[in-house]
């Protein structure tokens, strides 16, 4: 965060959804979508935390790509409704 100048942390258990502060659903806005990766990404984003303890970048490298692979599961129909069939409790 900017105050701390900690990159946030990402709960482990959290889905694309709710990584990118999105409510899970079929359809979602492209456009909004990629807003929300930049703003998010920005948090979290390895190039930010090129000087920062070695523990502290890891941490970015690890948020950035979970960030990174929630906006590609999402951004893909496909791919974001096999995950909400999954996370409804249906075969994944």
């Amino acid at each position: 965060c900017a105050r701390c100048s900690s990159p946030l942390s990402i709960p482990e258990d959290a889905g694309p959804f709710e990584l990118l502060g999105l409510e899970p659903a079929a359809r979602v806005d492209a456009g909004a979508l990629r807003r929300r990766l930049l703003r998010f990404g920005r948090l979290v984003h390895p190039d930010y935390f090129g000087s920062a303890p070695p523990e502290v970048r890891a941490l970015a490298e690890r948020a950035s790509a979970r960030l990174n692979a929630a906006h590609e599961t999402l951004s893909d129909e496909r791919a974001r409704l096999d995950w909400l069939v999954g996370w409804l409790g249906g075969p994944g």
